[in-house]
């Protein structure tokens, strides 16, 4: 409804307009009465209203210095102005002044009417102009926004802009050189992380964005997403505050809000404090190294802080038994076993002065190990390939160990669901023969022997399995036995009859042919290639 205020010095004139005319048809209400302008103007400059039908002579203020009032104080509101005829050369004067209609009294009960609707049509096309032309606006602001966003994201990932150029389009983006640093938060959800979804169109971005708001509200900011996974806070630094303490305290508080409120956690890194934004590459390296070693819950705001001694000696850790200790559990169906692995493995890589890269290395080496080992199950599904894709690209987009750890955790969670259902597809005879070998394989066992202990007869144990895996009971053995004799030749003090001695094959020379037939070298050529 549109509102409409009366003013003329005429009690009758007043209830005539707003009695006689149907206002509701006309999609109006009327608001206000006034018996002047100077009551009018009052009133308007307090409540306003949409339509003003007023007198054109009045005590006090008459209908055209009130219709220049309006329009001096540039009131959105349309003004009909009631006159005679011998006050009809007026007009000019009103026109002037912004009023919108002329009406003769004598027949307003006719004319007011199609006024009202010429006046609402006004104020509609009005309406829809200011729509448009602030979408425009928005849209324009948008687009320069974006532009400016990525300027600032492509510098942040160290992406070259020329030399010449690049002072003046920071300034352009608003960048001027003054106190800040980065903070990097890595968005972890245990649920999402592996379905390849973009969180910045989920309402998670948005979301962080509103926990940064609320908790900087002090500060001047920028937030900029970076990845599906990642959202980079560029932080103002007041003169008088900003240090790494206020930051890390006020980081705590968006961790404790989104521990409350979300079903996700995030890591945050500190870089250092930075006073020239040509540095904004430094400044995302060094907030990603602040991220990168935080691992577990009670440990989720990391600040820079320059490497002291950072060598990259993996052997110190013995990073390949972690992981073939892995592989074995995984083999044996022990997935918690081979968690436990990965956590230690992670524990101690957190502990040392590995570059995170080298972290991600090893992690993606045991999960490759992991999925060879359910490559023999002749998988072929798009699901299978997209989720072993999809396990990769998290594992490498991840800048915390936290969150490759769940990585890792996920990917084994995956490949044991996948190991267990085929097992179950199984015979059961055939799953026994497997559970024997890997039982007893340092042993002294042949065909005969597992089918004794399984109380069948060996011929047709053999034409069983053969059928079920598609290769010999035998060799099924051996093929067991030269995986761990793999891992037992890594050792450095381990001679290599001991290792064949171990794995039940105690003549050297047999060992060897078996070896080189699954190995495709000899049992000493693989240790000097590993040692």
């Amino acid at each position: 409804m549109y509102s409409v205020m009366i003013v003329d010095d005429e009690r009758y004139i007043r209830n005539g307009i707003v009695s006689l005319i149907d206002w509701t048809a006309l999609g109006c209400e009327v608001v206000q009465e006034c018996a002047n302008g100077l009551e009018a103007a009052e009133y308007i400059g307090q409540q306003g209203a949409d339509i003003v039908i007023c007198d054109i002579k009045m005590p006090g203020m008459d209908g055209l210095t009130f219709a220049e009032y309006v329009k001096q104080h540039e009131i959105k509101t349309k003004v009909i102005i009631l006159t005679a005829y011998s006050e009809f050369h007026y007009a000019q004067t009103a026109i002037r002044h912004g009023v919108t209609d002329f009406i003769i009294k004598t027949e307003f009960l006719e004319e007011l009417p199609k006024s009202v609707e010429k006046v609402i049509e006004v104020i509609e096309s009005e309406k829809q102009i200011k729509e448009s032309i602030g979408q425009l606006k928005e849209t324009i602001q948008d687009s320069l926004e974006n532009i400016k966003e990525k300027f600032i994201l492509q510098r942040i990932q160290g992406i070259a802009a020329p030399k010449q150029e690049l002072q003046s389009k920071l300034l352009e983006c608003g960048l001027e050189d003054e106190k800040y640093c980065l903070i990097t938060m890595e968005i972890i959800d245990d649920v999402a992380l592996f379905q390849d979804k973009d969180y910045h169109t989920t309402g998670v971005f948005n979301i962080i964005k509103n926990f940064v708001r609320m908790v900087f509200k002090e500060y001047r900011y920028r937030i900029i997403p970076v990845e599906t996974n990642s959202i980079v806070t560029l932080l103002y630094l007041r003169e008088k505050s900003g240090s790494a303490e206020d930051l890390i305290v006020l980081c705590h508080e968006i961790l404790l809000v989104v521990e409350e409120f979300m079903r996700f956690h995030i890591k945050i890194g500190i870089s250092n404090e930075h006073d020239k934004m040509q540095e904004l590459y430094e400044s995302y390296k060094e907030s990603l190294a602040a991220l990168a070693k935080l691992l577990g819950n009670n440990n989720s705001v990391g600040v820079y802080t320059p490497a002291q001694n950072h060598k990259a000696e993996g052997n110190i850790l013995d990073i390949h038994k972690y992981i073939n200790d892995a592989k074995e559990y995984v083999r044996q169906g022990n997935g918690e076993e081979a968690k436990g692995q990965l956590r230690d493995m992670m524990q101690d890589i957190s502990n040392s002065n590995l570059y995170f890269e080298q972290a991600k290395t090893y992690v993606l080496l045991m999960c490759s190990s992991w999925f060879l080992i359910i490559a023999n199950y002749d998988i072929s599904n798009n699901d299978y390939h997209f989720r072993e894709n999809s396990f990769y690209g998290q594992i490498n987009q991840s800048k915390s160990l936290e969150s490759l750890l769940k990585a890792a955790e996920n990917t084994l969670d995956y490949v044991m669901t996948l190991c267990q259902e085929k097992e179950q597809q199984k015979n059961v005879l055939v799953r026994n023969v497997d559970r024997y070998i890997r039982e007893n394989y340092s042993k002294n066992i042949s065909l005969n022997t597992i089918a004794s202990h399984l109380h069948v007869s060996s011929s047709y144990l053999s034409r069983l399995y053969k059928k079920e895996t598609g290769e010999s009971v035998i060799e099924s053995l051996n093929k067991y036995r030269i995986e761990v004799a793999k891992n037992l030749l890594k050792e450095p003090d381990i001679k290599v009859f001991e290792v064949g001695v171990a794995i039940g094959i105690e003549d050297p020379a047999y060992f060897t042919h078996v070896f080189t037939k699954f190995a495709g070298l000899s049992p000493r050529e693989f240790k000097l290639k590993h040692s």
